[in-house]
């Protein structure tokens, strides 16, 4: 109640399955899934749909997002932005998914996790790639609808524990995230 949450500021997500019964791409190029019956999408991981098939050759299958220029789009936001009553609510930008999720759902869960021991170098330039996008992200919301605040989501574990220790997500994770969340308190994003 306390956020107008602009859904559609996910420009990232593509033709992500918004309704069951529904698939498609995001910009990314993961192939998603939103079964009947089912609170959400999912991405598929099977052999003929997880997307990087060799960790080593990230770049030749993942396709960084692309900002709209359209003018109607930023213009949809904008006009949303405005109905907001801003004694009452902040304008918030939605990011559903963060590092972390990105990152499994390029390879999948374990070869993401297998990755984290095997292949830190590349898991770094992989995160050093989300981050850019969701720095990019971040600024055109900023700059171009005004936003108060940011509904941003990250899995990070189960009720028994954490998917990471906290040594390796201080490894991959802290750094990237605080370069983020920078980016929003520097330009006087409140929550």
């Amino acid at each position: 109640e306390f956020v107008n949450c602009l859904f559609p500021a996910s420009y990232y997500m593509g033709n992500y399955p918004l309704a069951p019964g529904n698939e498609g791409f995001d910009q990314y190029g993961v192939f998603w899934r939103f079964p009947e019956g089912q609170m959400g999408a999912f991405p598929v991981h099977d052999a003929q749909h997880t997307l990087v098939k060799d960790i080593e050759d990230w770049r030749d299958y993942v396709r960084k997002p692309v900002v709209p220029e359209d003018p109607g789009y930023w213009g949809m936001l904008q006009g949303m932005a405005a109905k907001t009553d801003r004694e009452n609510q902040y304008v918030c930008a939605l990011h559903p998914q963060g590092l972390f999720e990105r990152f499994h759902d390029l390879l999948g869960m374990e070869d993401a996790m297998a990755a984290l021991y095997e292949d830190p170098d590349i898991v770094h330039e992989i995160i050093d790639f989300e981050t850019e996008v969701e720095l990019e992200f971040a600024k055109n919301m900023i700059e171009r609808v005004g936003i108060d605040a940011v509904l941003h989501h990250d899995d990070w574990g189960s009720l028994q524990s954490t998917f990471l220790a906290p040594e390796m997500f201080r490894e991959f994770f802290l750094e990237p995230y605080k370069r983020i969340y920078g980016c929003y308190k520097e330009h006087n994003v409140l929550v």
